[in-house]
């Protein structure tokens, strides 16, 4: 077992951990994920007794803890020989790899810590900003993504355009109205989709359960990004359609959240698309037709909205 509570580190003015706090367990694969310069390093260097704290605690169990070593590459020594290169290792397996019954990887590699870790840390600039099983973390933010980034994203890129009368290049050359609205619909679906892919992989999730989580995921796409135009579309500049959009996304996105600890707050949200997104990615097992049902129900009303929308105001060039 590992501890940290509340782990601070300064070199000189620069703080370089925050508050750091997490826990590996005897028997898991511990992954602490973070970019170069996140932190990584000086966590190592303060649970091997390299470096003091300036603040906070930590605890090693050392009956269920041994230290020992896993390199990116081939790891070795240049100015060693073969025979004792051999021997360095030898010795490190023998000594620690044997005996061993909690490993903490640290890693920049996503994909490597989904892999292999029952439980990521994700550090950035010092900071613990979300901790895990990669799964449970994936369905956290799928439907904050779906309902959130991409409502906003929409409506502020077809804003932005009104705003500064960037369509009428495009008229110039030919572009009409519904297909440039297609075109920034279309590519902003297709980005959405990649990420629900990456999504998808980071949750582990496999067979029939990825076919649901991508269809899910997908048609929630497809919806925020209608809503997402139709805001846009509403709105007579980008500061006018963050003001509209954030709240309704905050709702869409944080909505399923709040309902996983409320149960009242989940009989109303049950008929949000994102709610449904949410319910699916928790329990497989759970009605896929009727969450289908809810947002395709939701994706008519989009549309209809949509439509109602470019009717009333159009593209003003």
């Amino acid at each position: 077992m590992i501890k940290m509570n509340h782990i601070v580190k300064r070199f000189g003015e620069q703080t370089v951990l925050s508050d750091v706090t997490f826990e590996a367990k005897e028997r898991e694969i511990f992954g602490l994920l973070g970019p170069s310069g996140a932190g990584k390093t000086t966590i190592i260097n303060i649970l091997t007794n390299q470096l003091d704290a300036d603040g906070g605690m930590h605890e090693i169990d050392a009956a269920s803890f041994e230290t020992g070593l896993m390199l990116d590459e081939d790891g070795l020594y240049v100015r060693l020989n073969c025979i004792e290169n051999l021997g360095a290792f030898i010795n490190l397996y023998l000594t620690c790899g044997t005996r061993a019954r909690l490993c903490f990887l640290t890693t920049h590699n996503m994909d490597e810590a989904v892999k292999l870790c029952d439980y990521v840390a994700l550090l950035h600039k010092g900071i613990i900003v979300e901790q895990g099983v990669p799964s449970e973390i994936c369905e956290r933010y799928a439907a904050i993504f779906a309902g959130m980034a991409l409502v906003t994203t929409t409506a502020s890129v077809i804003a932005e355009d009104i705003e500064r009368k960037s369509l009428r290049f495009l008229v110039m050359a030919g572009v009409k109205p519904h297909e440039y609205l297609t075109g920034i619909g279309g590519f902003i679906l297709f980005a959405g989709s990649i990420v629900s892919v990456v999504f998808g992989l980071i949750g582990d999730f496999t067979g029939t359960e990825f076919a649901k989580f991508l269809t899910v995921m997908i048609t929630s796409t497809a919806a925020s990004v209608m809503l997402g135009a139709t805001i846009g579309l509403l709105s007579k500049n980008q500061q006018a359609a963050t003001a509209l959009g954030m709240p309704i996304a905050m709702v869409l996105g944080f909505t399923p959240m709040i309902a996983n600890f409320n149960e009242t707050v989940a009989k109303i949200a049950n008929v949000l698309y994102t709610q449904q997104l949410n319910v699916i990615v928790n329990d497989f097992s759970a009605n896929f037709a009727k969450a289908m049902l809810v947002i395709g129900a939701n994706m008519v009303i989009m549309l209809v909205l949509f439509v109602i929308a470019y009717k009333k105001k159009g593209l003003k060039i």
